[in-house]
């Protein structure tokens, strides 16, 4: 071992240890179904929920064997469970080696006798996988806050007999109608539900009826399970999972079977080299080979987006024609209203073409009537409409048409809106039926990035700030219209999180090394505090005062500020002028 001096040479003895490991040499069948069962009992308790979630990764490591059909002796569960344990840490290494192949200095690697050290040397990684945890927890609070029906649910399933039709069983679908709605609601789903785009042998719409179903079935047994003990996952024959969504969705076979064969892993995805935490649904190779659901898996999936991710790639031509192009003109429509909603005026899709052939459009620009000031304009490129779900998936951000290209794009705007047309553009663009209080005022350019899931990751040093769009959603829901406060969370939110984050160092062993590498654990919840401001008091008696006092715009900012945030642009106007 004191040999080894690189990551790559670590890559070659993680595969090594891997392809010995006694799991692949069992019966996969009996492997997939001994694997889904220990996972689903893990997901029914709160205290080992966070255990399932760490399965979940290492059943993706071994999801290729588990498809298989490979015969071989029953599996041994204290063995399974320990390799299961390693393919944990290998999904958490094989993250680690990807961003150090593609992102040089992102990771620092220690290599000592008997001993591998990795941390994060890119301060943006950290802060990402802290951005998404903390974003999920608070949707589910949000989503769960005031919703009795899963315990309703429970309460009326419990002592009921596996598929009968009992009353108690039929009120209980209907609270389980409420939880499918509200998940639906809070997943990823840029799509319009009744959109007609073609995703390959069957429409998103189609696709849409078919999940709801399955969601519906998964949460029935999900909540049955939890309230009989009696969980785990179920097989279902094929023909017979076909049968039922032909009843129940109305579609015709065909179309069901083609958006099955993209929502199920199974040894033809393998060879496809797709990646196996795209699904939750999985098939056996042998016998009648059947699928295998895991409901609390099913349940937490967000199957919406994935098999969009899947279309992508297995279609990738298609997508691009069909879906892309709904997808950044949902995107945008949904920040949009989230500004909108917090009292902002917005316009999207503003051309600069007739500056500049060469300068991008503005996706999104948002208008922030100041009456004190004079205006405060969000320059918003919003980059990203579909989410990542793993390492190689993120990485996408860096490709030339990915996020990084936002950056480029941003920083010419900029640079157009300093010049004297990009100054007469913006004023053509302020609302003429609301004009400034006073003859000379103040407008405030404030360049922002918005992505579906990128909070900065790979782009520490980039001086324009850049959000996840749930981080914005909550940010404007707190802000009451409060400009000054929106501002003010945009331009320090990765110094605080630096300050909560809990970094911690995972430990392993295997084949003779200990192998130490850094991970985010929970960490204290990032909030926003309520703001009341837009039809508060205290704001119009500020403004009352600022105006008995003869204060003036000027007075409020300084125009040759030193400290100005980086990209931000502050131009004095003058009515008429």
């Amino acid at each position: 071992m004191s040999d080894m001096k690189s990551f790559q040479e670590f890559e070659q003895l993680l595969d090594d240890h891997f392809g010995r490991l006694e799991s692949l040499k069992y019966d996969a069948n009996a492997a997939l179904a001994l694997v889904s069962n220990i996972q689903e009992l893990a997901a029914s308790s709160i205290e080992t929920f966070g255990l399932a979630a760490s399965l979940a990764h290492g059943v993706t490591i071994l999801a290729s064997h588990l498809v298989s059909g490979k015969e071989g002796p029953p599996p041994d569960i204290e063995t399974l469970m320990s390799d299961l344990s390693f393919c944990v840490n290998y999904f958490s290494l094989r993250e680690l080696l990807y961003y150090s192949y593609n992102v040089p200095g992102a990771v620092e690697w220690t290599f000592e006798e008997g001993k591998v050290q990795v941390r994060y040397a890119d301060s943006s990684l950290p802060r990402q996988f802290y951005t998404i945890w903390n974003e999920h927890l608070e949707l589910s609070r949000e989503m769960f806050a005031s919703s009795t029906y899963v315990e309703t649910a429970r309460a009326l399933l419990k002592g009921e007999a596996e598929g009968q039709i009992s009353q108690n069983v039929e009120a209980a679908s209907l609270q389980i109608d409420q939880e499918v709605d509200q998940k639906l609601n809070a997943y990823f789903s840029i799509l319009d539900p009744t959109s007609s785009a073609d995703l390959g042998g069957y429409t998103y719409a189609e696709f849409v009826t078919i999940y709801r179903f399955m969601l519906g079935n998964a949460l029935y047994h999900r909540r049955f399970g939890e309230a009989n003990d009696q969980v785990g996952a179920i097989f279902i024959e094929y023909d017979e999972l076909l049968n039922d969504l032909e009843v129940g969705t109305g579609l015709p076979r065909s179309r069901i079977a083609s958006a099955l064969d993209d929502m199920v892993f199974d040894v033809a995805k393998h060879r496809e080299k797709l990646d196996a935490s795209y699904f939750s649904l999985m098939r056996e190779g042998a016998g009648t080979r059947r699928i295998v659901l895991r409901p609390v898996d099913f349940t937490i999936h967000e199957g919406l987006v994935n098999v969009l991710r899947v279309v992508a790639i297995r279609r990738p031509q298609l997508f691009l024609r069909n879906v892309s192009g709904e997808l950044g003109v949902g995107f945008v429509a949904r920040v949009k209203a989230a500004f909108e909603a917090a009292g902002f005026r917005c316009l999207t899709e503003i051309s600069l073409s007739q500056f500049d052939p060469q300068l991008a459009d503005i996706d999104l620009l948002v208008i922030c009537e100041e009456p004190t000031l004079g205006y405060v304009l969000f320059v918003c490129e919003l980059k990203g409409p579909i989410p990542p779900r793993w390492a190689k998936d993120q990485l996408k951000a860096l490709r030339q048409d990915g996020v990084s290209k936002a950056f480029r794009q941003s920083e010419a705007i900029q640079k157009f809106l300093s010049t004297p047309a990009g100054i007469g553009a913006m004023k053509s663009w302020l609302p003429p039926d609301n004009p400034p209080l006073f003859e000379s005022f103040v407008l405030v350019v404030e360049p922002l990035i918005v992505t579906s899931d990128n909070a900065g990751m790979f782009f520490g040093d980039e001086k324009t700030p850049i959000a996840n769009f749930r981080t914005i959603e909550r940010l404007l829901k707190a802000s009451d219209g409060d400009t000054a406060f929106i501002q003010h969370v945009i331009h320090t939110y990765n110094k605080e999180v630096d300050k909560i984050i809990n970094r911690v160092v995972a430990k392993t062993e295997f084949a003779g090394i200990v192998v130490e590498y850094e991970g985010v654990a929970d960490s204290p919840i990032m909030r926003f505090p309520q703001q009341s401001w837009r039809n508060s008091e205290e704001r119009q008696a500020m403004i009352d005062a600022f105006l008995a006092d003869g204060a003036h715009p000027f007075d409020t900012v300084d125009l040759d500020a030193k400290e100005v945030p980086p990209g931000t642009i502050l131009i004095a106007f003058k009515n008429g002028s």
